[in-house]
Protein backbone atom coordinates (compact mmCIF):
# COMPACT_ATOMS: atom_id res chain seq x y z
CA UNK A 1 0.00 0.00 0.00
CA UNK A 2 1.42 3.35 -1.01
CA UNK A 3 1.83 5.57 2.02
CA UNK A 4 0.53 9.06 1.55
CA UNK A 5 -0.86 11.87 3.60
CA UNK A 6 -4.64 11.55 3.55
CA UNK A 7 -6.49 14.88 3.44
CA UNK A 8 -10.25 15.30 3.53
CA UNK A 9 -10.35 18.92 2.47
CA UNK A 10 -9.94 19.99 -1.17
CA UNK A 11 -8.21 23.28 -0.40
CA UNK A 12 -4.96 21.79 0.82
CA UNK A 13 -4.98 19.25 -1.99
CA UNK A 14 -5.28 22.16 -4.40
CA UNK A 15 -2.25 23.89 -2.90
CA UNK A 16 -0.14 20.75 -3.23
CA UNK A 17 -1.40 19.88 -6.71
CA UNK A 18 -0.57 23.30 -8.09
CA UNK A 19 2.87 23.29 -6.53
CA UNK A 20 2.12 26.11 -4.11
CA UNK A 21 4.38 25.33 -1.17
CA UNK A 22 3.59 26.26 2.40
CA UNK A 23 6.48 28.70 2.49
CA UNK A 24 4.82 30.92 -0.15
CA UNK A 25 1.48 31.22 1.64
CA UNK A 26 0.66 34.42 3.43
CA UNK A 27 0.23 33.07 6.94
CA UNK A 28 -0.98 36.45 8.16
CA UNK A 29 -4.18 35.90 6.21
CA UNK A 30 -4.96 32.64 8.01
CA UNK A 31 -7.31 33.32 10.94
CA UNK A 32 -6.57 31.94 14.43
CA UNK A 33 -7.88 28.45 15.15
CA UNK A 34 -11.37 27.79 16.46
CA UNK A 35 -12.84 24.65 17.99
CA UNK A 36 -12.45 21.82 17.26
CA UNK A 37 -8.71 22.46 17.47
CA UNK A 38 -7.79 18.86 16.61
CA UNK A 39 -9.82 16.41 14.54
CA UNK A 40 -11.13 13.29 16.27
CA UNK A 41 -10.53 9.76 15.04
CA UNK A 42 -12.03 9.18 11.58
CA UNK A 43 -14.68 6.49 11.10
CA UNK A 44 -12.09 4.52 9.14
CA UNK A 45 -8.40 5.31 9.22
CA UNK A 46 -4.81 4.13 9.22
CA UNK A 47 -2.04 6.26 10.69
CA UNK A 48 1.49 6.00 12.04
CA UNK A 49 3.16 8.11 14.72
CA UNK A 50 6.93 7.75 14.73
CA UNK A 51 10.20 9.28 15.87
CA UNK A 52 13.90 8.64 15.49
CA UNK A 53 15.33 7.48 18.80
CA UNK A 54 18.96 7.89 19.72
CA UNK A 55 20.67 5.65 22.22
CA UNK A 56 19.97 6.31 25.87
CA UNK A 57 22.76 8.28 27.58
CA UNK A 58 25.29 6.19 29.48
CA UNK A 59 24.87 6.20 33.27
CA UNK A 60 27.06 8.53 35.30
CA UNK A 61 30.26 7.01 36.69
CA UNK A 62 28.75 6.82 40.18
CA UNK A 63 25.58 5.13 38.94
CA UNK A 64 25.29 1.34 38.71
CA UNK A 65 24.86 -0.25 35.29
CA UNK A 66 21.55 -2.11 35.07
CA UNK A 67 21.87 -5.20 32.82
CA UNK A 68 19.10 -5.52 30.26
CA UNK A 69 17.63 -2.12 31.05
CA UNK A 70 14.46 -1.61 29.03
CA UNK A 71 14.04 1.52 26.93
CA UNK A 72 10.35 2.30 27.36
CA UNK A 73 10.40 5.34 25.10
CA UNK A 74 7.87 4.94 22.31
CA UNK A 75 9.45 4.64 18.88
CA UNK A 76 6.22 4.29 16.92
CA UNK A 77 2.48 3.78 17.23
CA UNK A 78 0.50 2.27 14.38
CA UNK A 79 -3.29 2.58 14.51
CA UNK A 80 -5.86 1.07 12.16
CA UNK A 81 -9.56 1.74 12.71
CA UNK A 82 -12.83 0.72 11.10
CA UNK A 83 -16.04 1.68 12.83
CA UNK A 84 -15.91 0.71 16.51
CA UNK A 85 -12.92 -1.61 16.08
CA UNK A 86 -9.42 -0.22 16.51
CA UNK A 87 -6.01 -1.91 16.43
CA UNK A 88 -3.02 -0.29 18.13
CA UNK A 89 0.58 -1.46 17.94
CA UNK A 90 3.35 0.23 19.94
CA UNK A 91 7.07 -0.36 19.42
CA UNK A 92 9.44 0.78 22.14
CA UNK A 93 13.07 1.84 22.15
CA UNK A 94 14.24 -1.63 23.18
CA UNK A 95 12.21 -3.08 20.26
CA UNK A 96 9.55 -4.57 22.54
CA UNK A 97 6.14 -4.52 20.96
CA UNK A 98 2.65 -4.34 22.43
CA UNK A 99 -0.62 -4.86 20.59
CA UNK A 100 -4.15 -4.03 21.68
CA UNK A 101 -7.55 -4.30 20.12
CA UNK A 102 -10.38 -1.97 21.07
CA UNK A 103 -13.98 -2.99 20.43
CA UNK A 104 -16.81 -0.78 21.64
CA UNK A 105 -15.81 0.12 25.22
CA UNK A 106 -13.49 -2.87 25.70
CA UNK A 107 -9.74 -3.26 25.36
CA UNK A 108 -8.43 -6.73 24.45
CA UNK A 109 -4.78 -7.59 25.02
CA UNK A 110 -2.53 -10.56 25.68
CA UNK A 111 0.70 -10.71 27.67
CA UNK A 112 3.42 -13.08 26.37
CA UNK A 113 2.44 -16.68 26.96
CA UNK A 114 -0.94 -15.75 28.45
CA UNK A 115 -4.53 -15.84 27.14
CA UNK A 116 -6.32 -12.78 25.81
CA UNK A 117 -7.78 -10.55 28.50
CA UNK A 118 -10.53 -7.97 28.26
CA UNK A 119 -10.84 -4.72 30.21
CA UNK A 120 -14.03 -2.69 30.33
CA UNK A 121 -13.07 0.95 29.86
CA UNK A 122 -16.56 2.36 30.29
CA UNK A 123 -16.02 3.36 33.93
CA UNK A 124 -12.40 4.49 33.59
CA UNK A 125 -11.18 8.07 33.14
CA UNK A 126 -7.94 9.54 31.88
CA UNK A 127 -5.77 12.20 33.52
CA UNK A 128 -8.20 14.89 32.41
CA UNK A 129 -11.22 13.11 33.87
CA UNK A 130 -12.57 12.09 30.46
CA UNK A 131 -14.08 8.62 29.97
CA UNK A 132 -11.33 6.45 28.50
CA UNK A 133 -13.78 4.59 26.27
CA UNK A 134 -14.85 7.89 24.71
CA UNK A 135 -11.36 9.30 24.12
CA UNK A 136 -10.79 9.92 20.41
CA UNK A 137 -7.85 12.32 20.70
CA UNK A 138 -4.75 11.61 18.65
CA UNK A 139 -1.74 10.56 20.69
CA UNK A 140 0.52 13.35 21.91
CA UNK A 141 -1.79 16.28 21.14
CA UNK A 142 -4.54 15.71 23.70
CA UNK A 143 -3.58 18.96 25.45
CA UNK A 144 -4.05 21.24 22.43
CA UNK A 145 -6.51 24.11 23.05
CA UNK A 146 -6.70 27.80 22.14
CA UNK A 147 -4.91 28.57 25.43
CA UNK A 148 -1.65 27.23 23.97
CA UNK A 149 -1.93 28.61 20.45
CA UNK A 150 1.27 30.29 19.23
CA UNK A 151 1.21 31.07 15.51
CA UNK A 152 0.84 29.68 11.99
CA UNK A 153 3.95 28.11 10.50
CA UNK A 154 4.84 25.36 8.03
CA UNK A 155 5.69 21.84 9.20
CA UNK A 156 6.47 19.10 6.71
CA UNK A 157 5.55 21.70 4.04
CA UNK A 158 2.01 21.89 5.46
CA UNK A 159 0.50 25.11 6.86
CA UNK A 160 -0.01 24.38 10.54
CA UNK A 161 -1.30 25.93 13.72
CA UNK A 162 1.59 25.81 16.16
CA UNK A 163 0.87 25.23 19.85
CA UNK A 164 3.28 25.46 22.78
CA UNK A 165 2.78 24.10 26.29
CA UNK A 166 5.99 24.39 28.31
CA UNK A 167 8.56 22.35 26.38
CA UNK A 168 5.84 20.55 24.44
CA UNK A 169 4.91 21.60 20.93
CA UNK A 170 2.27 20.53 18.43
CA UNK A 171 1.66 21.26 14.76
CA UNK A 172 -1.92 20.82 13.56
CA UNK A 173 -2.83 21.13 9.87
CA UNK A 174 -4.82 24.30 9.23
CA UNK A 175 -7.14 22.74 6.64
CA UNK A 176 -7.83 19.31 8.15
CA UNK A 177 -7.08 19.80 11.87
CA UNK A 178 -5.16 16.53 11.66
CA UNK A 179 -1.92 16.36 13.67
CA UNK A 180 1.25 16.72 11.61
CA UNK A 181 3.87 16.51 14.38
CA UNK A 182 4.44 17.05 18.07
CA UNK A 183 7.35 17.31 20.49
CA UNK A 184 6.94 15.61 23.85
CA UNK A 185 8.21 16.62 27.29
CA UNK A 186 11.47 14.74 26.67
CA UNK A 187 12.14 16.70 23.49
CA UNK A 188 11.39 13.83 21.09
CA UNK A 189 9.84 14.94 17.81
CA UNK A 190 7.10 12.65 16.51
CA UNK A 191 5.55 12.92 13.05
CA UNK A 192 2.20 11.65 11.81
CA UNK A 193 1.76 9.76 8.54
CA UNK A 194 -1.79 9.09 7.36
CA UNK A 195 -2.20 6.10 5.06
CA UNK A 196 -5.15 5.21 2.88
CA UNK A 197 -8.04 4.09 5.11
CA UNK A 198 -9.03 0.40 5.10
CA UNK A 199 -11.51 -0.52 2.42
CA UNK A 200 -13.09 -3.34 4.43
CA UNK A 201 -14.07 -3.76 8.11
CA UNK A 202 -11.35 -5.25 10.27
CA UNK A 203 -11.76 -8.69 11.82
CA UNK A 204 -10.24 -9.77 15.11
CA UNK A 205 -7.48 -12.40 15.05
CA UNK A 206 -8.69 -15.87 16.04
CA UNK A 207 -7.63 -15.75 19.69
CA UNK A 208 -9.11 -12.28 20.14
CA UNK A 209 -12.31 -13.19 18.32
CA UNK A 210 -12.75 -16.22 20.59
CA UNK A 211 -12.18 -14.11 23.73
CA UNK A 212 -14.64 -11.48 22.45
CA UNK A 213 -17.29 -14.12 21.76
CA UNK A 214 -16.86 -15.63 25.23
CA UNK A 215 -17.13 -12.16 26.77
CA UNK A 216 -20.38 -11.49 24.90
CA UNK A 217 -21.79 -14.80 26.08
CA UNK A 218 -20.83 -14.01 29.68
CA UNK A 219 -22.45 -10.55 29.46
CA UNK A 220 -25.61 -12.05 27.99
CA UNK A 221 -25.79 -14.71 30.72
CA UNK A 222 -25.70 -12.00 33.40
CA UNK A 223 -28.54 -9.99 31.93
Amino acid sequence: MTIRIYFTFFALAFFMATGVMAQTLNFKEIPPPTAPFVAVFPENGDWLVSTKLTALPAPAPDQPVIPGKVDRRIASIHVVKTGKTRFEQKIYGSHEMSERWYVDSYCLYALPGQPVRAVDLSNMTDGEGRPVAAVTAFYGVEWVTSQYYDKVEPKEKIPCYHYVFGVREAWIAVQTRLPVAYKDAAGLLYTYTFNSPPENPMTLPEAYAKAWQELQQWIKARQ
